[in-house]
């Protein structure tokens, strides 16, 4: 008997043993797969917020972030950052500019301009924590109110995922780069895309909305459209493909001793930016064209779009008879009466309008003439002229024919910046 036990007490042991080993090997082997599936897991899924930089282009901008709100933002004020998180509110007079980078700033994903009567929140706004991560950027905004144009500028690598939701219950998507509109009022929602496309959702149903097209989204109704409704009349306005399309002319340097400028496309955060750059004495000038050949007769609006940025200037505003400017927007058109006739819009960053020295508006250049748009030194802005039909009519100008547009730099020492320009005909 006690030889029996004994050899049970050993067999009893040895499965014990063996228990322990096959457990141990099958925990060895559950860690051996799980622990790189969860570290995968955790690289994919890991997120840090993006950064969002948010100025005043006019008027006074309201904003909060995660921690409550912030002072309020003024005109040639520095951008706020913002990590992740904001609502942005504006009142009918003014408007913002957000650029939204990634996590270290070094690339711009989009540049939204919040018009005036805005709220806007956006909800989410991250990228992966990881290189090695395989998800994409992500951007969501409720537009609860108002108007905001959308810039997303070419870029390569990680996508970006940017969906905009609206009141109605709808959704606007954006994954091309491009240029969009959206107008939200109480009882629909406008999407006019003028380069990419957008893919508009409503009560379910979804549409695709092409360069030139719009679309509207109401509550409970599928989305209207497209329409053919509004179209960039620039081509290549953005310069992702260099100087094509446009004609450079040569620079004027009025003295001979003096050095000439350079027009160049810089790349800046991976955006490709028009740059009219000059150093010295005396009048300079350059400018560049594109040939339209539009006929006007079945447009009900014509709307000029800048984003710039200057620089330098050494002249106080546009010199003394007002035709100095850092950088004219120039429209060449025929009237009905078959004259050939311009309209352009100048801006500059420094100095102070003073009649007989330095005046508000060009006074050797043939009417109409428009004041001259004040811009902070250095910080990014963005331009809107309103109807240009409308604003001409109501100088008994009627124009039949667009010849051609084109942008012009003068002064003495400059530098501007030009990000895009947009000729937007409806």
């Amino acid at each position: 008997m006690d030889s029996t036990a004994r050899a049970q007490g050993v067999e009893g042991r040895e499965r014990l043993a063996w228990a322990i080993l096959i457990g141990s090997f099958i925990i060895w082997v559950a860690l051996f797969i799980s622990v790189p599936v969860l570290l995968n897991r955790y690289v994919q899924t890991a997120r840090r917020p993006m950064v969002l930089a948010v100025l005043a282009d006019e008027g006074t901008v309201g904003l909060s972030d995660a921690r409550g709100r912030r002072p309020a933002i003024r005109p040639g004020e520095p951008p706020q950052m913002v990590e992740g998180q904001a609502t942005i509110l504006t009142n009918t007079t003014d408007s913002a500019l957000v650029q939204v980078f990634t996590p270290d700033e070094s690339e711009l994903l989009a540049r939204m301009v919040v018009y005036g009567a805005t709220n806007l929140d956006v909800i989410e706004a991250d990228a992966p924590r990881f290189r090695a991560s395989g998800e994409q950027y992500e951007l969501q905004l409720d537009l609860h109110g108002g108007r905001m144009r959308v810039t997303v500028p070419p870029r390569e690598g990680r996508p970006l995922h940017l969906l905009i939701r609206t009141p109605q219950g709808g959704e606007v998507l954006l994954e091309q780069a491009g240029q969009y509109n959206v107008d939200v009022s109480n009882l629909e929602t406008w999407v006019v895309v003028q380069q990419g496309t957008a893919l508009t959702t409503s009560s379910g149903q979804q549409l695709a909305v092409g360069e030139g097209q719009g679309a509207v989204l109401r509550e409970n109704a599928a989305p209207d459209g497209p329409t053919d409704t509004a179209r960039n009349l620039i081509r290549n306005g953005d310069f992702n493909d260099g100087i094509a399309g446009w004609d450079a002319a040569a620079w004027f340097i009025q003295r001979g001793d003096q050095n000439t400028g350079e027009t160049t496309i810089s790349d800046l955060g991976g955006e490709k930016v028009l740059r009219f750059h000059r150093v010295g004495e005396g009048a300079a000038r350059t400018e560049i064209w594109q040939a339209v050949n539009q006929d006007l007769a079945d447009m009900e609006s014509l709307q000029f779009l800048v984003t710039l940025q200057i620089t330098a200037q050494s002249l106080g505003v546009c010199g003394q008879v007002g035709s100095e400017c850092p950088l004219f927007a120039v429209m060449e058109y025929e009237d009905i009466y078959g004259s050939r006739r311009t309209w352009q819009q100048g801006f500059y960053a420094f100095g102070t309008p003073i009649p007989n020295f330095t005046p508000a508006f060009c006074t050797s250049c043939e009417p109409p003439v428009n004041d001259h748009v004040h811009v902070p030194m250095h910080e990014l802005s963005t331009w809107e002229s309103g109807n240009l039909l409308t604003q001409l009519a109501q100088q008994n100008i009627q124009p039949r024919r667009l010849l051609r547009v084109g942008l012009k730099a003068q002064g003495h020492t400059f530098e501007t910046r030009v990000y895009d320009v947009s000729l937007v005909a409806r």
